[in-house]
C-alpha cells in the first residue's frame, strides 16, 4: 500500500517539488515544537484518549441502566399478565346487562354481563381490566384484592374499579 503521497503523485494532482515541500514543513514544525513540544502533544493525545474512554464508561452506563430499565418493565408486564389470567373471574359473569366503561382507547365499550356481576363491579368487589398484548387489547374482570395489586404493578391496566 502506498502513502498518500505517492497516491498524489501517481495521479499528477500535486507535483514532486510539492511533496517535498509539505516533508520540510513537517520537518520544520517538528524541529521547532522540540522535544518538548513532542512530548506536550503526546499528553494532549493521551487527555483526548482518556476524555474518549471517559465518555465511553458514561455511555455504557446509561446503555446498561436502560437495559435494566426495560428488563424491568418487561418482569412487571409478566406480571401483571399472570395474575390477570390466573385470577381472571369467568363463572356467572355473562348475561344480558350491558355494562359501560371506558377502555385504554379512551372509547366507551359495553360488556354484556349479568346482573350479580354488575352489581359486584358496581360496589367494587369485582374491577375491569385491560392489558394490551401486542396489537390485541385483553379484557378481563378480577376480583378486589388483584386489583388493588395491579393499581401497584401497573394502574393503566384497570379501567374501572370502584373504590368506594
Amino acid at each position: 500500500m502506498s502513502s498518500l503521497r505517492e497516491q498524489l503523485l501517481k495521479a499528477k494532482l500535486i507535483t514532486k517539488e510539492d511533496a517535498q515541500k509539505v516533508e520540510r514543513d513537517k520537518r520544520k514544525e517538528r524541529k521547532q515544537m522540540g522535544a518538548r513540544g513532542l512530548l506536550t502533544e503526546k499528553e494532549k493525545e493521551q487527555q483526548r484518549l482518556e476524555q474518549q474512554r471517559a465518555e465511553q464508561a458514561v455511555r455504557d452506563r446509561e446503555r446498561e441502566q436502560q437495559r435494566q430499565q426495560t428488563l424491568k418493565q418487561r418482569e412487571v408486564a409478566a406480571q401483571v399478565r399472570e395474575l390477570i389470567l390466573r385470577h381472571a373471574v369467568t363463572q356467572n359473569i355473562r348475561g344480558p346487562r350491558r355494562f359501560y366503561y371506558v377502555n385504554l382507547d379512551r372509547r366507551l365499550p359495553c360488556m354484556m354481563i349479568s346482573n350479580q356481576a354488575a352489581d359486584r363491579l358496581e360496589q367494587g368487589e369485582l374491577a375491569i381490566i385491560e392489558l394490551r398484548d401486542g396489537s390485541r387489547l385483553l379484557t378481563s374482570i378480577v376480583p378486589r384484592d388483584i386489583a388493588l395489586k395491579l393499581i401497584e404493578l401497573a394502574p393503566e391496566a384497570v379501567v374501572f374499579f370502584n373504590r368506594d
